[in-house]
């Protein structure tokens, strides 16, 4: 009789303890959601306030769009307007996919290696936006210019020998400054996905 008691005191014992570490994991995943996902507000909300700048710009591009007088600056107003948009988008879907990342469906090396091709994505995507807007930067000046009446001003030398360097070294030192930021913030979370 006392080894039948031991037996189920035994057994008891082993489905409470099954049940605490259970219990004990879920809370480690839910803390580890919870802080990946803080994590990635680093990315997150930059890019938001990135895309509502990019959308007003391209928004009052559209409502000034009549001031445009040159065919070429029309045209190159309708590709800043579409780069102002797309890229965006393209951004915000990416920063999407890298949060939405489901942690506690799939297994480690699942979830790294769905980390990673979210994280791959999104640098492609950064990438080329970091190219464009050093492109756009270029037509949107003197597409500002026409809109505001002011295009013979742009056309001096002196302006873009003042301007474009200016331009380039602060596109290169902010866009270099927000990547590595990205950069930290990608492999602080990569590190928490690794510690699962």
């Amino acid at each position: 009789m006392e080894l039948d008691e031991m037996k189920s005191l035994w057994q008891n014992l082993s489905v409470k303890v099954e049940n605490q570490d259970r219990i004990q994991k879920d809370i480690l995943l839910e803390m580890t959601k919870t802080k990946f996902r803080r994590k990635m507000n680093g990315i997150r909300i930059p890019e938001l306030f990135g895309s509502l700048f990019c959308f007003g710009y391209a928004g009052y591009l559209i409502f000034q769009f009549d001031k445009i007088d040159l065919r070429l600056l029309q045209v190159l107003g309708i590709l800043d307007i579409v780069f102002l948009v797309l890229i965006p988008v393209a951004s915000l879907i990416t920063v999407y996919r890298l949060r939405s990342l489901q942690i506690n469906h799939l297994s480690t090396a699942e979830m790294l290696e769905a980390f990673g091709r979210a994280k791959r994505n999104f640098w492609r995507v950064q990438q080329v936006g970091v190219w464009l807007a050093g492109m756009m930067v270029l037509t949107l000046v003197p597409i500002l210019g026409d809109i505001q009446d002011r295009l013979d001003e742009l056309m001096e030398v002196e302006f873009w020998m003042i301007f474009l360097p200016f331009v380039l070294a602060f596109m290169f030192f902010f866009s270099r400054y927000v990547l590595r930021r990205y950069r930290k913030v990608m492999d602080q979370s990569e590190d928490l996905l690794k510690d699962i």
